[in-house]
């Protein structure tokens, strides 16, 4: 039997959750709106990102305006993600996956 894992790298396997913060205060501030912490955006992060987005005060009034914002976010994410580490495990839990020949 062939086993595959899934993973979201994102928070899970790359260490990227106060990068993601930074540039989420990045995108409030040039908008005038407030920051928000470290605590803050990890107790409130949630998916839909739609509905997180609306939480910590951007506004959009139709779904190209949300996918602008989206948009705006991934290429300021994108700009610096070399800077982001795998966390420590990730690795050796990649190691140990691929030799028991999961995928």
């Amino acid at each position: 039997m062939n086993l595959c894992i899934v993973w979201d790298w994102n928070g899970t396997l790359r260490d990227d959750v106060k990068y993601a913060q930074e540039t989420t205060n990045s995108m409030l501030k040039c908008r005038g709106k407030k920051s928000i912490s470290y605590d803050y955006y990890q107790a409130i992060f949630s998916f839909p990102i739609k509905d997180y987005y609306k939480k910590i005060g951007f506004e959009f009034a139709n779904h190209k305006e949300y996918l602008m914002i989206v948009d705006e976010f991934n290429e300021m994410y994108r700009d610096k993600l070399y800077k982001c580490k795998l966390f420590d495990y990730s690795r050796k839990i990649l190691q140990y996956f691929a030799e028991i020949g999961c995928t």
